[in-house]
C-alpha cells in the first residue's frame, strides 16, 4: 500500500486473511516511515471486515476521521457465495464441518419460500467468530 499523507477517505481493497486494522496498522507504519508523526495523521477504518471476507474498505486519515460515525448510515451491500449441504462449527467458511446433507433437493422455489422469513430487519445473535468485542477482544 502506498502511503497517503493527506487527510481524506481512501478506498482499498482488503484481501481475504488480512483484518481491517492490519491495512491501518500498514498504512500507519508508512506514515511513520515518512516522518509524519502518528498524532498529526491519525488512521481508521470506516468499518471492520471479516477476516475471511474480501471487499473494499474505507481508511480515514486526518480530519476525515471525524466522519467515520457518519459512515453507520451510509448503505452497504454485500454479495456472498454460499456452499449449500455443509455446516460449520462456527458459521463461517474457516469454521471445521461438522454436518453435511445432500443439496441435490434443493430448488430456486424451496430456496425462495426459505429466504422469505429473512426479508426485513432481523434481531442476529453474532456468531462467535464475529468482529465483536466480548470482554474487550474480538470474538473471532
Amino acid at each position: 500500500m502506498r502511503a497517503a499523507m493527506n487527510p481524506g477517505i481512501y478506498l482499498v481493497h482488503k484481501p481475504v486473511g488480512q483484518t481491517s486494522f492490519s491495512l491501518v496498522r500498514s498504512l500507519m507504519e508508512e506514515v511513520r516511515a515518512a516522518g509524519i508523526r502518528r498524532d498529526r495523521l491519525p488512521i481508521c477504518h470506516g468499518g471492520a471486515l471479516d477476516p475471511f471476507a474480501e471487499g473494499l474498505l474505507l481508511l480515514l486519515a486526518g480530519e476525515a476521521t471525524r466522519l467515520m460515525e457518519l459512515l453507520h448510515a451510509v448503505p452497504k451491500t454485500y454479495v456472498a457465495e454460499i456452499a449449500w449441504g455443509a455446516e460449520t462449527d462456527n458459521g463461517d467458511p474457516l469454521g471445521r464441518v461438522v454436518a453435511r446433507a445432500d443439496a441435490g433437493a434443493l430448488t430456486p422455489e424451496r430456496l425462495q419460500q426459505a429466504l422469505a422469513a429473512f426479508i426485513g430487519w432481523q434481531d442476529q445473535v453474532p456468531p462467535r467468530t464475529s468482529n465483536k468485542r466480548v470482554a474487550g477482544e474480538r470474538a473471532y
